[in-house]
């Protein structure tokens, strides 16, 4: 019987931990506004060539599972 409460602290502390990180993620995430003007010409902050690549691959491997379904 000992096992079941810490079972339930357990559940609560990872429900509680979950719920805070969705609070902050919800008031930390930048508008549509935000995402639509952020670009290297206006903020002056260049993309990271990582960024550049995982958007290539994100639409290569985007582009081959759409064509091996239709096919």
């Amino acid at each position: 019987m000992k096992k079941e409460p810490r079972r339930l602290k357990k559940l609560v502390l990872t429900f509680s931990v979950l719920l805070l990180f969705l609070v902050f993620a919800v008031l930390t995430n930048p508008t549509k506004d935000d995402y639509l003007k952020f670009n290297e010409a206006e903020t002056g902050i260049p993309i990271p060539e990582s960024v550049r690549i995982a958007e290539a691959n994100f639409f290569f491997f985007h582009y081959m599972l759409l064509h091996q379904r239709t096919q």
